[in-house]
């Protein structure tokens, strides 16, 4: 099963898929990338870092690019299918193209939105020890892509969870409930 957590930065997806991974038996779906790595990136484990051409040579069932500076991509295996596999991810289109490759690969997939305002993504951010600059950056990248489009989020397999005041631990309660109990795309959205 591949459980796709889509959210801005700054709404718990890393938190909440670390508490995924260690407490619930889900492994990282690790993305491929172009970019160099960050401080206290893994290669292999984070993200597989490659370079631009090693990136057009590999056969990627979702990618994206970020103002042609950077590539990121991912590739489904047969692993996917038989186990539960997690990836976060800030681009809607870039997880719903994930979400319908997985599909046609006949992987169980399920869709978690989390929403956060804005000024507690700010004031987590400013936490992190990020600058104003480079907030704003984040912020207008992601504004680029627009709201996350609700017509076509309600009719995937999913939940859609508000995380403003929402501990991480509640909001992986309410993932893994809303996993057993096989919320179908035929059912509709689920709103938390």
């Amino acid at each position: 099963m591949l459980l796709i957590l889509l959210g801005r930065s700054a709404t718990g997806k890393t938190t909440v898929a670390d508490l995924l991974i260690k407490e619930n038996n889900f492994k990282n779906l690790v993305s491929y990338t172009t970019r160099e790595a960050r401080v206290g990136e893994r290669d292999g484990i984070d993200y597989n870092f490659v370079n631009i051409s090693d990136f057009q040579f590999l056969k990627m069932d979702a990618s994206f690019s970020v103002n042609d500076n950077w590539k990121y991509g991912v590739a489904l295996s047969e692993d996917v299918k038989d186990k539960n596999f997690i990836f976060p991810v800030i681009s809607f289109y870039y997880a719903k193209e994930l979400y319908d490759s997985a599909i046609k690969k006949n992987i169980n997939v399920f869709f978690v939105t989390l929403n956060v305002e804005d000024n507690e993504r700010k004031r987590r951010l400013i936490n992190r020890g990020e600058s104003e600059d480079s907030i704003e950056k984040r912020f207008d990248i992601e504004s680029s892509e627009g709201k996350y489009p609700e017509d076509i989020l309600k009719n995937l397999n999913g939940l859609f969870i508000n995380a403003d005041n929402k501990s991480p631990d509640k909001i992986v309660s309410e993932i893994i409930n809303g996993v057993q109990n096989g919320i179908k795309s035929n059912m509709g959205w689920n709103f938390k």
